[in-house]
Order: C-alpha cells, then sequence, then structure tokens
C-alpha cells in the first residue's frame, strides 16, 4: 500500500514490480485491490504495516492517524479484498 511517505501514504503500487529502485504506477484515489496483513473489516480505515499490506487501525486518545484506505468487504490476512483509496486523516484529540 504504501509507497514512501513519513506521515502519509501516497497511493497503492498497481505495477506489481518488487525490483528496488524499479519505477512504479500507483493508484492515488479511486477504487483499487490490496493485500490485507490481518483482519479487517468493511469499513475500516487501513494504513500500511511494514511489509506494505492494508491493516485496520484503532485511534487512540490524543493521537493522529494519516490513512490510505478504506475496507469495502471484510478479509482475513492475505486476502486481496477492494478498497477505496483517499488519503486521509483521523485525530482523537482528549481537549474537546
Amino acid at each position: 500500500m504504501a509507497v514512501i511517505g513519513i506521515s502519509s501514504q501516497v497511493g497503492i503500487d498497481t505495477s506489481g514490480s518488487t525490483v528496488d529502485g524499479e519505477r512504479i504506477d500507483v493508484l492515488k484515489a479511486g477504487m483499487g485491490l490490496l493485500t490485507l496483513g490481518g483482519t479487517v473489516t468493511r469499513g475500516n480505515i487501513l494504513v500500511p504495516d511494514a511489509n506494505g499490506k492494508g491493516v485496520a487501525v484503532t485511534v487512540v486518545a490524543g493521537s493522529e492517524i494519516h490513512f490510505g484506505a478504506i475496507a469495502e468487504v471484510s478479509g482475513v490476512d492475505g486476502d486481496v479484498i477492494p478498497v477505496t483509496v483517499i488519503q486521509g486523516i483521523v485525530a482523537n484529540d482528549t481537549q474537546i
């Protein structure tokens, strides 16, 4: 899922390339397919794990999450599911 980014994701690699330094195609918005790195429920916001697979996140008090996709269906580790690719931020401010 992640294509470089310090605090946010850029999009989904649609090229299938795994060669370091090789040019890739990136889907920045719209519908795409994503390999999961854990259990996901439809509607979960997703971020990349260390291997670039999509995982669901839980926003904890006082934190800010930069996400890159929303799950369209539920799935488990290794499944390839349809997602809506959209960059966004979810924050849980304890001062509100």
